[in-house]
């Protein structure tokens, strides 16, 4: 690649994660959740993004993949490149299957999930597919 490219390449990296911090900073989840599948695609697998707001860093994390086992507490996923990942869930946790809002005991295993934590921390929102 040429320095050029190499550098249009950065640009348009910092120019994306710019978007997508805007986006969370100003509480956007589902506009975040659409930035992300529409940059990434199916190919997203996770992703961590720092904030500073408020005068502290606030760390986001995204996870995705095929939930392999569920907990009124925990729903572990692995991940497409074969990580297994427990995000903690409580009765906070806003949980989404098809778009429609559901509880805890919707959610089974092989089902796919998308996961947003805040800090590392439970899930603030949890969206679930049937497939």
């Amino acid at each position: 690649m040429s320095f050029m490219g190499s550098v249009a390449r950065r640009v348009g990296l910092v120019a994306v994660g710019i978007v997508i911090g805007l986006l969370i900073g100003a509480g956007a989840s589902s506009a975040l959740r659409a930035t992300l599948g529409d940059l990434f695609g199916p190919s997203l697998v996770r992703g961590q993004f720092v904030i500073f707001k408020n005068g502290q860093d606030d760390v986001v994390s995204f996870d995705r993949g095929r939930i392999i086992s569920v907990s009124t507490t925990e729903v572990v996923l692995r991940e497409r490149d074969g990580t297994v990942q427990a995000i903690p869930v409580d009765a906070s946790t806003k949980i989404t299957l098809a778009g429609r809002g559901v509880g805890i005991v919707a959610v089974r295993r092989g089902m796919k999930g998308e996961a947003y934590r805040s800090n590392g921390g439970t899930a603030y929102r949890l969206d679930v597919t049937l497939r």
